[in-house]
């Protein structure tokens, strides 16, 4: 499974635990929860406004018109996923989760 043009794709967590991810990415990443990682201060910029997502904003995302990718560094039981309703595990390898919303 590839990402495609208008695709979403979303990092939870902080994207420093994975960001050898965003060298073989076209497009940008959102980010939820990654407001306590190393990015935190430039978080708060208005330039970043649109990339740090909160829970809501991915679950609107996952029940909308496109196709949402999200790679996750949290552990299943703390994961944004677990109430995200129809999820599909693509892979699980190397500590990291990668779902979407559509099979």
């Amino acid at each position: 499974m590839r990402a495609r043009p208008g695709d979403v794709l979303v990092h939870e967590g902080p994207i420093e635990d994975s960001a050898s991810w965003l060298l073989g990415l076209d497009g940008h990443v959102h980010i939820v929860d990654g407001r306590l990682s190393s990015l935190a201060f430039g978080s708060t910029f208005p330039s970043a406004r649109g990339v740090f997502w909160d829970r809501a904003t991915l679950a609107e995302a996952w029940q909308g018109n496109r196709r949402v990718f999200l790679l996750s560094v949290a552990h299943p039981s703390a994961s944004a996923s677990t109430g995200l309703g129809d999820s599909h595990l693509v892979l699980d390898a190397g500590g990291r989760r990668l779902y979407s919303n559509r099979p």
